[in-house]
């Protein structure tokens, strides 16, 4: 990776939540390695890494998320 994520947010598994991202416009959503991580990359250069772990989904990205849970 090539650029920094400041941000990191680590969410219990189970939780149901949601996040705000800057934009849909222009999004590209790629699977990485396995379908438990995903990278999506935004048309302003933002980044979001979304990764499932057992426990955990770790959120990493490159601007502050609005994170919602319920």
């Amino acid at each position: 990776m090539d650029k920094d994520f400041p941000y990191h947010y680590r969410i219990d598994k189970g939780s149901q939540f949601k996040y705000e991202t800057p934009s849909s416009v222009g999004r590209n959503i790629e699977t990485i390695g396995s379908p438990s991580a995903t990278r999506i990359t935004f048309d302003n250069g933002d980044e979001l890494f979304q990764i499932f772990s057992r426990d955990f989904v770790d959120l990493f990205s490159t601007f502050e998320l609005k994170i919602e849970a319920y």
